[in-house]
């Protein structure tokens, strides 16, 4: 998918001054990573087939494939997706087409063709298998700490209604 180095670690770009930022970024189409997050419903965001979708996808996930594919993109890390704002996961804005209207890379001439590509190459990249490894080993540990219970044993008694 690129090279190496690439792959091993997300990297995280550092915020541009705004007199940084290509012209006309403010319209280019928006990507919200809950579009292809298979965990969520069509009513909460999703946008494609759940066939096509991956599961919990990271801001920086999509802006590696969004290189992947040569397209100019703009992070906005503090944005909230308005379905769900209580969780401020960030949105990507991502050049699809020049000027003329002509698609700058012909493999995503559309939003939609490219969140199926986010669907599919995400859970191929490295820097999300390690991602999801110390998440899991976190959770583990989390578990082993908290006694991997409530600590509370049942009386076996059933309780009573209250009227």
């Amino acid at each position: 998918m690129g090279d190496e180095e690439q792959q091993e670690r997300v990297v995280v770009p550092p915020q541009r001054r705004e007199s940084e930022l290509p012209d006309g970024w403010e319209t280019w189409p928006t990507f919200y990573p809950q579009y292809v997050d298979s965990n969520r419903t069509i009513a909460q965001g999703r946008k494609v087939a759940r066939a096509d979708a991956c599961m919990a996808p990271h801001i920086y996930e999509l802006a590696e494939i969004a290189r992947y594919f040569k397209l100019q993109f703009v992070i906005e890390g503090n944005k909230a997706y308005p379905r769900d704002n209580i969780r401020r996961a960030g949105r990507i804005k991502v050049q699809l087409k020049d000027a003329e209207g002509n698609a700058i890379n012909p493999e995503v001439p559309s939003r939609i063709a490219l969140c199926r590509q986010f669907g599919k190459l995400i859970p191929k990249l490295k820097s999300r298998e390690k991602r999801i490894a110390v998440s899991k080993m976190r959770q583990e540990q989390m578990v082993k700490a908290s006694g991997g219970g409530s600590g509370k044993k049942s009386s076996g008694k059933k309780k009573k209604k209250r009227r």
